[in-house]
């Protein structure tokens, strides 16, 4: 097959999307499946404790979702047959594998979080994971013309109006902004990037689709990227950065930092609202600025005791030995 891929590649290189091999120590199955191995993540969990929390070598909708995207990426840049057999197999994967709630389908996460201001107890869901897994199999359908893939896609595309209540990923705040969780649990805080993953995946879906429920929830999400995003700009007078949420993890790190970036440049493209492009390019200066200060030993140092004082936290909140 000739390279002649219709829908363009998605918004994040391969290696932004899996940027750290020691933090993200992905395995395959027999079958060739992206698998997450938390017990050798660093920086998420000791070996002992992912061992405890029943973790190991698990399935994760983004792992699945990403490694099919960079697959999708690799066949345009080089067009092997087998990048492209890579990408198919994850979207059948996420086909085979979507659970149906009433009218709405969802891809469930088999295993705990535990975290500062999140507690999710499996099996729970992800408006992030959903988004992803929406701009998988676009792609797909838009490939093959295989109805399996919009019909599934279809599907999960209704969690998004369902409220995290009744098993779907909306949140309504008090301000009655609506909200894609990327952690639809009992304790979650607002995530920046899981929530522009979630907007990308659900516009990728109206844009092949037009499906106006589609643009309605995308145009919902939009109003809300709007009203908070300076909420996520970290500006200190010695020290300038995004927030990885609107809580307790307040610094994003570089990895998410570099996605808020290249996400909001993607919302601009999609809108042409010059706010996003201002934002993406204020935070773009602080990268410019502090990233050698962030990658060096001494700050990944300074945040350790804060890093094992959440740790703690969490523990000690959610009962998590």
């Amino acid at each position: 097959m000739t390279n002649k891929l219709r829908y363009p590649k998605y918004f994040l290189a391969h290696h932004e999307l899996f940027p750290e091999p020691d933090i993200f120590h992905i395995e395959t199955d027999k079958d060739g499946i992206a698998m997450w191995d938390y017990a050798h993540a660093k920086g998420h969990f000791s070996r002992a404790r992912a061992g405890r929390l029943g973790l190991g070598i698990q399935y994760v909708p983004w792992v699945i979702s990403f490694y099919a995207l960079g697959m999708y990426n690799l066949y345009y840049e080089t067009p092997k047959k087998t990048c492209l057999e890579k990408f198919f197999k994850h979207a059948d994967f996420l086909v085979g594998n979507l659970t149906e709630r009433k009218n709405f389908g969802v891809w469930l996460v088999q295993f705990p979080w535990n975290a500062p201001c999140y507690l999710c107890k499996p099996p729970w869901i992800s408006g992030m994971y959903q988004g992803l897994g929406l701009s998988t199999l676009v792609r797909a359908w838009v490939i093959s013309e295989n109805e399996k893939y919009i019909v599934a896609a279809r599907k999960a595309s209704l969690s998004f109006e369902v409220p995290v209540s009744k098993g779907g990923v909306l949140k309504v705040d008090n301000k009655g902004f609506w909200w894609y969780d990327e952690y639809a649990c009992a304790r979650r805080a607002n995530v920046l990037n899981g929530f522009l993953f979630a907007l990308i995946g659900i516009y990728e879906y109206y844009d092949v689709s037009k499906d106006p429920k589609a643009l309605h929830l995308f145009n919902k999400g939009i109003k809300t990227v709007r009203n908070y995003i300076d909420k996520y700009d970290l500006n200190f007078l010695v020290f300038k950065w995004s927030k990885y949420d609107d809580k307790l993890l307040f610094y994003s790190g570089p990895k998410y930092h570099n996605w808020h970036v290249k996400q909001l440049l993607k919302l601009h493209e999609i809108t042409r609202d010059k706010e996003f492009l201002i934002w993406a390019m204020r935070w773009f200066n602080y990268q410019q600025i502090y990233n050698s200060l962030v990658t060096s030993k001494l700050f990944r140092l300074l945040l350790f005791p804060y890093n094992l004082t959440t740790s703690k936290l969490a523990q000690f909140a959610y009962k998590v030995k």
